[in-house]
């Protein structure tokens, strides 16, 4: 014969929900905690009005003052980008100018009204010239 029934009496709804994420608890693109918003006062540059597909990695450029990477615009103009110039519409901050990539380090929403890294390249492709 089955057991009685007996209600559950739930009791933690004071605590977070198990189906929704916890901001900060995972820090992302190897950073020590969550990303703050974007710098809402910095200029954007040219380069930053271009999706990244738009864009083409040609190279690398050396010279006295660093390395450069050498970057085709959708207009087809080149520039020299230089470490920690930015890139693209999701605030692109070049990380590595390698002999046959360019990495990324983009800032894009979460979702939750925060902030996360995600890495992203540009790869050097058969038939590119400057």
């Amino acid at each position: 014969e089955p057991a009685p029934y007996e209600p559950f009496a739930y009791n933690a709804f004071r605590l977070r929900s198990p189906f929704v994420a916890e901001r900060g608890t995972v820090p992302l693109g190897g950073q020590e905690g969550p990303p703050s918003a974007p710098d809402a006062s910095r200029p954007r540059t040219y380069l930053e009005s271009f999706a990244l597909s738009e864009l083409r990695y040609l190279g690398q450029w050396e010279s006295e003052a660093g390395r450069d990477a050498l970057v085709r615009d959708g207009a087809g103009r080149v520039h020299r980008v230089p470490l920690g110039g930015y890139l693209g519409p999701d605030h692109g901050q070049v990380v590595e100018v390698g002999p046959r990539a360019l990495r990324l380090r983009e800032l894009i929403p979460d979702g939750l009204g925060g902030w996360q890294y995600r890495e992203a390249s540009l790869g050097l492709k058969a038939g590119d010239d400057a």
